[in-house]
């Protein structure tokens, strides 16, 4: 859960400091079976004909700089679904928006599962 959020958090933190109203807003949801993590910023958001490309390997929006780029989205949506689940990008009037949802094991599942 922390590559997801600090991949997210670093994301807006950079998008929504080069627009407008600066900001960057994380909330968490979690139920017995699964967590939710929604990450939204003032950044200038993702075109709708990007929002698959920008989970690809190598994909970025940003200028170019030393090291590589396009890692962090990629990686975050690999964790999602090692662990049951999936990462979208919403383009919304204030910026973009990524939503993450994983499934919770529990120790007990591990255990049963053989994993400890």
């Amino acid at each position: 859960m922390a590559t997801v959020v600090g991949n997210l958090v670093d994301n807006a933190v950079d998008a929504a400091a080069h627009h407008g109203g600066r900001w960057a807003e994380v909330e968490l949801r979690q139920d017995a079976s699964s967590v939710e993590i929604v990450v939204r910023d003032s950044g200038p958001g993702v075109a709708p004909e990007l929002a698959q490309e920008v989970f690809q390997h190598g994909f970025t929006t940003k200028a170019a700089q030393e090291g590589e780029r396009g890692i962090g989205l990629a990686l975050t949506r690999l964790v999602c679904e090692r662990h049951g689940g999936e990462i979208s990008v919403t383009d919304t009037p204030e910026g973009a928006m990524f939503t993450a949802r994983m499934t919770v094991s529990h120790p007990t599942d591990a255990v049963a599962e053989g994993a400890i």
